[in-house]
């Protein structure tokens, strides 16, 4: 019902039901709120959204909170507000989402720092739907934000009026996945009522750091330069590609700080050019699966292996995503868009 709410373009309010519902709230039925786990939510990764499975992926519980915040007296109207929450526009014969939204708004500035009236948790990976009874009531239902190791999941808040008809909320309801569809157009009281809960998902990000060791460096050679390919897969697909360059003057360790890899990617990375006269030891090509929590790190290194080639110094090639498409950077700060496979950089 709270998501059919903040979805229509308008539903009736309390005055419009006093006038025209045909019975009493019967005091002597228990009321109780299902929360619903919808089967897709809204997926951010940068500036693109889309669809995804939504919460459905998180494996953990959901605490959901409820605030009463007014009294529903038997004939479907509401007492004085239990909080400092104007509840006026529910008398008018009809309310709009933006006006039901504001009020949301408002109720959450009310009560966000005093303790609920009814918690509950959901496991949304393993439960579809779950009941809590609750007294009749105006509430507003928070669920708290959560992570997992990919994504940061946020949720909309919402106000249900508990119990409640399809002639208030517009004739539409919830059925089993959390999508809103028709209803008849009753004034019969809904004891238990439905919310879906709405979530974001939104990519989180782990960065690795590149540790490259030169154990002896020949002075007369000039720098010593070294590339490095990076590359990560998040489900068997390509989501980050780039090359980072570390150029020496001496034996010692530096350091890169690769950012921005989608968290739980597998990330490979490649010593793709080990300088002139610089033989490495050990693996040149390391795999690591990166998490917005850990800090990892990838070692490498080399030493001088008695030939005399000349060194150099190495330039790093620079990349930026726009609107889906990947552009090269050239020397004079051109935008050169790239073209790219399946797979590919």
């Amino acid at each position: 019902m709270a998501l059919a709410l903040a979805a229509a373009v308008a539903v009736s309010g309390f005055s419009f039901y006093r006038a025209n519902a045909a019975s009493y709230i019967d005091e002597n039925k228990q009321c109780s709120i299902t929360v619903q786990i919808p089967t897709a939510c809204l997926y951010e990764e940068g500036n693109h959204t889309s669809i995804s499975d939504g919460i459905i992926m998180y494996d953990g519980d959901v605490t959901v909170n409820f605030y009463k915040i007014a009294e529903v007296e038997l004939n479907g109207s509401y007492g004085k507000a239990l909080a400092d929450v104007d509840l006026s526009v529910l008398n008018n014969k009809e309310v709009y989402a933006k006006q039901w939204e504001d009020l949301t708004n408002n109720a959450y500035k009310a009560v966000k720092n005093i303790k609920p009236t009814y918690t509950m948790t959901i496991n949304p990976s393993k439960e579809t739907k779950k009941s809590i009874d609750v007294d009749r009531g105006l509430y507003l239902y928070v669920c708290e934000d959560v992570s997992s190791e990919r994504y940061d999941f946020t949720f909309t808040k919402s106000m249900i009026s508990v119990p409640s008809s399809y002639l208030i909320q517009g004739a539409t309801k919830l059925d089993e996945n959390g999508n809103i569809i028709e209803a008849s157009n009753s004034d019969e009281w809904l004891y238990n009522v439905d919310v879906a809960i709405k979530s974001d998902a939104k990519q989180r990000f782990a960065k690795l750091q590149i540790n490259k060791t030169l154990k002896t460096f020949n002075k007369s050679l000039g720098n010593a330069a070294f590339v490095f390919d990076v590359t990560a897969k998040l489900d068997d697909r390509t989501v980050f590609s780039n090359v980072y360059t570390m150029n020496f003057t001496g034996a010692t360790t530096q350091s890169v700080m690769v950012e921005g890899i989608p968290a739980t990617a597998t990330v490979t990375v490649k010593e793709v050019y080990t300088g002139a006269s610089y033989s490495p030891e050990g693996d040149i090509t390391k795999e690591v699966t990166v998490l917005a929590d850990k800090a990892l790190s990838v070692d490498f290194s080399n030493d001088y292996d008695e030939r005399l080639e000349l060194g150099g110094i190495s330039a790093e090639n620079q990349f930026i995503s726009e609107d889906g498409k990947i552009f090269w950077i050239d020397a004079n700060g051109n935008k050169i868009e790239q073209k790219s496979v399946e797979g590919g950089n």
